[in-house]
């Protein structure tokens, strides 16, 4: 048959005009599947709906996405878990929201539409793909089928948590409180941690302290190696301020870190606060237990403070004197430009050399690598595992995951960078790079 798209919703139905007379209905406990082979020109979605006559809004529609084009696709659509015991009446639709950007005219064919009682090869989609990697931590995991989830008994599924586990890493990762939703036709799984939060209180904490002791720290220590040093030397000096400034937030950052692990990990320490976990860590695990992180901290602060510190200065005077130049920019615009520029690539340049000691902290406070004891990892054996890995190994594994690092850390960096120069402003001081 041919099908000939009308610019609208409308499909192609067996004929009922003319007093013609509606199919027998379908009978899904002998045969529960339609087959159809369809030729496209584009990717589009093809939808078999069945349904009552003359109760049209009786009935249920089935949709397959087509994206093999220019040749014959055999579709099989399946509706064994349908009870209905009326339904007459069969339709077709090619792209019938519009979506693969069918208009009126387009042409598509199909042939061979049958009930067939031969079951298709079970197919199984996982999102994000197994062993994908750069994935957002916010994305809810999916697991799809062209066949219903059900029991062994092939009794419907009441409960699809008890089905269901997520794990860190692996099979025999650490257990992630989660909740599991299967879709109201039994044939996708959407998975939701909810664990998410966990730990929220240290982190806002440490990096709120963390980030204003940074900033601080930096702008204080600057004229003081300035001074030392000497003007001449200024690229040294502000080296020097990032190093430690960086080594301030690090030391700081370490305990609230430690924190965040055990209330992630542990569910007893979850309704522990700042005030209550922190002793308590250093009652059961002992103080140099829970600063041993501090190595794999440095290892990502101090770069990432100069990556973000002294790019951003650097960078700033660089298009100072270049905007100089340019007589049609008011000082307003000026300011708003450079901040801004400056900004996006100081994040860029923080995000690369801050990426391998990221890694190390990350798999520092992976306890899963660490025997579930929910504490730091040893420095020298992280590195040693991270160049060792059976994902690839060696120097460019420490820079896995940069450019998912770079797009989500780099906004937050050049928001950062942005509203310190303009607080820097606001407080009667010179703007980063104006001086």
């Amino acid at each position: 048959g041919q099908y000939t798209h009308a610019g609208n919703d409308s499909g192609l139905e067996n004929s009922l005009v003319d007093n013609a007379t509606p199919l027998t209905p379908f009978d899904f406990a002998e045969t529960p599947f339609i087959k159809v082979k369809v030729w496209v020109s584009k990717p589009v979605s093809v939808m078999v709906r069945l349904q009552n006559y003359p109760d049209y809004g009786n009935g249920e529609e089935k949709v397959i996405e087509v994206t093999e084009t220019n040749t014959w696709v055999e579709l099989i659509y399946s509706y064994s878990s349908t009870t209905a015991t009326n339904y007459d009446r069969v339709q077709i639709y090619f792209d019938r929201d519009q979506s693969g950007g069918s208009v009126t005219g387009d042409v598509f064919y199909f042939d061979d539409y049958l009930k067939s009682n031969i079951a298709p090869e079970v197919t199984t989609t996982l999102s994000p793909a197994n062993n994908e990697t750069e994935v957002s931590q916010i994305n809810n995991p999916m697991i799809a089928s062209n066949f219903q989830f059900r029991n062994l008994d092939n009794s419907t599924i009441t409960d699809i948590a008890s089905f269901v586990e997520l794990r860190e890493n692996d099979a025999s990762g650490t257990l992630v409180a989660m909740n599991a939703i299967l879709s109201d036709d039994n044939t996708m799984i959407t998975i939701r941690p909810s664990a998410l939060l966990n730990g929220l209180g240290p982190t806002v904490f440490g990096y709120g302290i963390e980030g204003a002791m940074k900033f601080g720290v930096y702008e204080v220590m600057k004229p003081i190696f300035l001074a030392l040093l000497g003007s001449s030397n200024k690229v040294i000096a502000f080296m020097f301020a990032s190093f430690i400034a960086g080594s301030v937030a690090a030391v700081l950052l370490v305990p609230m870190e430690s924190l965040r692990i055990k209330q992630v990990t542990d569910p007893s320490y979850a309704n522990e606060n700042i005030m209550t976990g922190l002793p308590r860590i250093i009652q059961q695990d002992g103080f140099f237990i829970m600063m041993s992180g501090v190595w794999a901290m440095l290892a990502k602060q101090v770069p990432y403070t100069f990556g973000k510190q002294v790019s951003f200065d650097l960078i700033a005077k660089f298009l100072y004197e270049v905007s100089s130049k340019i007589d049609s920019l008011s000082p307003t615009q000026v300011k708003w430009i450079v901040s801004i520029f400056s900004a996006m690539f100081a994040s860029v340049v923080a995000c690369l050399f801050s990426q391998p000691g990221d890694m190390i902290l990350t798999k520092t406070y992976n306890t899963n690598e660490n025997d579930g004891d929910n504490k730091p990892g040893n420095f020298n054996s992280v590195v040693k595992d991270i160049y060792n890995s059976p994902y690839g190994g060696g120097v460019s594994e420490f820079f896995r995951g940069t450019k998912a690092r770079i797009v989500h850390v780099g906004m937050i960096i050049t928001s950062q960078l942005v509203v310190y120069d303009l607080v820097k402003q606001l407080l009667g001081l010179p703007a980063t790079g104006a001086h």
